[in-house]
């Protein structure tokens, strides 16, 4: 048996371009985007992003994600100040 080619999109829990941004500079997906939609929850750190790049975020909004077309996302790792 030949072991399976992985590539990063296969872990990131919510394919997104992370340059996109709402008016509120927050980033945004869509639950058609996420591998399994039913885990992505309110307040729920994810990997976001795609085969160009990602980062962990924070999922933002209220009520469950499933009654809204689009999930918004707080990149934790532009919050994180860089160590010199």
């Amino acid at each position: 048996m030949s072991p399976r080619e992985v590539t990063v999109t296969d872990d990131i829990d919510l394919i997104t371009d992370l340059d996109a941004q709402d008016d509120e500079g927050l980033g945004w997906a869509t639950l058609t985007d996420a591998g399994a939609p039913d885990q992505i929850v309110t307040r729920a750190m994810v990997l976001a992003g795609n085969h160009d790049g990602h980062t962990v975020a924070l999922t933002s909004g209220s009520g469950r994600l499933r009654d809204v077309p689009e999930v918004r996302l707080m990149n934790l790792a532009a919050l994180t100040p860089r160590a010199e």
